[in-house]
């Protein structure tokens, strides 16, 4: 195991704000990351380093960004709800259930440093290098683990957040416990903290995205180390990183997003010599199409960086007039969990984006 200090966790910010793939927020993931390590000192331990006894825990979000308070003087309340979420996880778990061990994030964001709260504040715990998935998705479903078709496992899910205060638990199948969450997020005001598990380290081998937390330090290290070379540097650092392509460069003439059944939807479209490019909005970026050709979609990663200055673009965050570069990398160069194989996940954001997208995600990648 090894200790993860202030560079770590701001590198692992930088990175996760890449694979987010649309979602968060550099500064504020920054402040939160600080605010983390100042409670204490989380460990990192691969998988292979966790008995087989040992349960893990997925530490998240359920909302939509755009519902965030982003403010720093929210991060020390933030914190103690994903504490509340995983106290109150705890108390519902029957004693048959593993000891929890291990935490780790649904998902690397700009804000993955904040869900190694629970390390740095207990000793007992660490964090494990490892996510239910290794780039941003909107839904818990799609960080499942590949249980959300199964009717047959049931599942602890348990939230805190909101004002005044929401505290929800939830045993059942992985889509009922997600909705039930999801449900929750709303009356909460837009998202709330959560837990869910334990899972046995033997699962998550199978199943989680192995190696997400080292993959988002070692990419964050790159871009900060390619930073001070300029927007072209940290460009080329997110390309060669994660062997990706620049699939456009343009600026912004359509931004449209809205709220709908707790997520950000919408699309964006961008002016750009390669031709009229949309992409896919559902939190986090969904499909990139340039001239009506399908050139990404998820599980491919789509990001876009400020051609000022090179950085990850949040989804919530984007301006018409901005100028924008957009890469995209193929689903094998990214760790992946389960989750995003499983034929069930992709009706509900097809329904709410009108997209196609369970076509691409299960029957290959998509075109060049």
């Amino acid at each position: 195991m090894q200790r993860l200090d202030l560079d770590d966790a701001r590198a692992a910010t930088v990175g996760g704000l890449v694979l987010g793939a649309g979602g968060g927020g550099l500064e504020d993931g920054l402040a939160a990351a600080e605010a983390v390590l100042a409670l204490g000192t989380p460990r990192l331990a691969s998988l292979d380093e966790l008995e087989e006894p040992d349960g893990v825990v997925i530490s998240t979000s359920v909302g939509a960004p755009s519902a965030r308070s982003l403010a720093p003087a929210d991060i020390a309340s933030g914190h103690r709800q994903r504490q509340r979420a995983l106290e109150l996880l705890r108390a519902s778990l029957p004693p048959s259930a593993p000891a929890l061990r291990a935490t780790m994030c649904s998902h690397p964001g700009a804000w993955i440093a904040e869900t190694w709260v629970h390390a740095a504040l207990d000793e007992r715990l660490c964090v494990a290098d490892a996510a239910a998935n290794g780039r941003g998705h909107p839904t818990v479903k799609m960080g499942g683990l590949g249980l959300a078709g199964r009717n047959d496992v049931a599942v602890h899910q348990a939230a805190a957040g909101g004002s005044p205060p929401l505290e929800v638990v939830s045993h059942g199948t992985l889509a009922q416990t997600s909705n039930v969450l999801r449900a929750a997020s709303i009356a909460a005001g837009g998202i709330i903290a959560a837990c869910r598990g334990p899972f046995s380290v033997v699962f998550c081998r199978e199943a989680a995205a192995v190696g997400a937390v080292t993959t988002s330090i070692t990419l964050g290290r790159n871009v900060l180390d390619a930073r001070p070379a300029g927007a072209g540097a940290v460009v080329d650092a997110v390309v060669e990183t994660l062997h990706g392509q620049l699939i456009a460069e343009g600026v912004v003439t359509t931004h449209e997003s809205t709220f709908v059944e707790g997520f950000d939807v919408g699309r964006l479209v961008l002016d750009a010599a390669e031709g009229h490019v949309e992409i896919g909005i559902c939190n986090e970026f969904l499909y990139a199409e340039v001239a009506g050709h399908r050139v990404a979609s998820f599980p491919d990663l789509i990001v876009l960086l400020d051609a000022t200055d090179g950085l990850p673009v949040p989804a919530a965050r984007l301006e018409e007039g901005a100028r924008l570069l957009a890469v995209a990398v193929a689903r094998d160069r990214i760790p992946l969990g389960a989750g995003v194989r499983d034929p069930t996940v992709y009706g509900e954001i097809e329904r709410l984006t009108g997209a196609d997208l369970a076509r691409y995600a299960l029957d290959g990648p998509a075109p060049p």
